[in-house]
């Protein structure tokens, strides 16, 4: 493995990890824990995030503030998996000039366009 540094496999701690792992090769499936349920939502570093990070270097430009005393990249990707995340992005301010509108984008009730004078926020009407 290139990650690996050459001779590691001959440390104390690879033999813990070789000890390891050949411990669980032992045991029969029956013994294993079940497996983690996988997240099935939007990836946060999906098309959902990369708009949310188009919006907020607009909302930073059109504000003259920097885009990371809004957000964090680790903002957005919270945001992204949980309307209700504990991030400076969805309190005060923040989400007066930022985390609203990432929401509606989030939910489908806001698109975003290029137009000569920048990024523009397009409303989506509801369908009924």
């Amino acid at each position: 493995m290139r990650a690996v540094q050459r001779g590691y496999g001959r440390s104390s701690a690879a033999g813990e990890i070789i000890a390891l792992i050949k411990q669980v090769e032992a045991l029969s499936k029956a013994e294993l824990p079940p497996a983690a349920e996988r997240y099935r939502g939007p990836s946060p570093k999906g098309a959902v995030g990369d708009l949310i990070r188009v919006l907020l270097k607009a909302v930073s430009e059109e504000h003259g503030v920097a885009a990371r005393i809004l957000a964090t990249s680790d903002d957005i990707d919270a945001l992204v998996l949980d309307d209700d995340a504990d991030v400076p992005a969805l309190r005060g301010w923040r989400r007066k000039l930022f985390g609203e509108r990432a929401l509606a984008i989030k939910h489908g009730k806001v698109g975003l366009a290029a137009t000569r004078k920048g990024v523009v926020e397009i409303a989506i009407p509801a369908k009924d």
